[in-house]
């Protein structure tokens, strides 16, 4: 069988050399023989002696060389890599002049006249472009079937008046609310094949359709500095700035802790940074 399948493998021959190279060589010498000189014809021999001694070392050499040729790559590109640059797909030429004018960079859209990259002045406060400093916390909500009614008077009661507290302050509130797709799904395994194949029949199209969902957002939004003063603060030095702005950072804080704190009851997570 291992002669078998080497024959199978191996190229087609005449005296050990493989019959394409043969035929090549052959046939170029012979021309050059017709056209410029018959003793050229003598160049043969050595040809094929050396050929023969090549295809005796590995009988695909000349296949290997022929394989190297096409994988050879383009010149600018292996100098560019430093090695053969091969894909393994083929593109169609592409017009990127479409990329090039409509698509620039530099043209985009971008948050930074909004959110700078500077505007994270701690783990869950942010800094706008007019200087106001702004928290937001994600209320997931509480329980509600099971407390009754004038519980749930008293913590709506108890939010307001926090809220309230701030009345004459350069401070406001803000509620956001979205609706976004989600995927949900029970996964349960008891050991027992007919109620696990129960379960995963069960659950499969409601994993494979996403659900809605409202998402509620709290944000509170403190100006320091009012106009006037921003303009002031500009002609100050550096330090005095920092100072200003650490005080009223000192001050959001204090605010949000006080909201964090009556928020807690309404499963509040706080965003920022990780």
């Amino acid at each position: 069988m291992a002669t078998l399948n080497k024959a199978l493998t191996r190229p087609a021959a005449i005296a050990g050399i493989p019959l394409v190279p043969f035929v090549m060589v052959s046939g170029a010498i012979v021309l050059l023989a017709v056209y410029v000189s018959y003793y050229l014809v003598l160049l043969l021999i050595p040809a094929w002696l050396e050929m023969k001694a090549k295809a005796r070392t590995d009988i695909h050499y000349f296949g290997l060389l022929w394989l190297a040729f096409k994988t050879r790559g383009r010149f600018g590109t292996n100098k560019h890599f430093g090695a053969n640059a091969l894909l393994a797909n083929r593109y169609d030429a592409v017009d990127v002049s479409e990329f090039i004018e409509k698509m620039k960079l530099n043209e985009r859209v971008t948050l930074d006249k909004h959110i700078p990259y500077s505007s994270h002045v701690h783990p869950h406060v942010i800094r706008n472009r007019q200087g106001d400093l702004v928290s937001t916390w994600e209320l997931e909500g509480t329980v509600f079937e099971c407390e009754d009614e004038h519980h749930l008077t008293l913590m709506a009661t108890h939010l307001n008046n926090v809220i309230r507290a701030y009345e004459g302050l350069p401070v406001t509130f803000y509620l956001h609310r979205i609706r976004e797709k989600y995927h949900d799904a029970f996964d349960a395994n008891s050991g027992i094949p007919f109620s696990d194949e129960v379960t995963r029949l069960y659950s499969q199209p409601i994993s494979e359709k996403p659900f809605w969902r409202h998402r509620l957002f709290f944000t509170v939004c403190y100006a320091p500095f009012s106009p006037l003063e921003k303009k002031a603060m500009k002609a100050q030095p550096s330090g005095k700035r920092k100072a200003a702005l650490d005080d009223a950072l000192n001050v959001m804080l204090e605010y949000r802790e006080a909201l964090a704190s009556a928020l807690s009851r309404y499963t509040a997570t706080p965003l920022g940074m990780l």
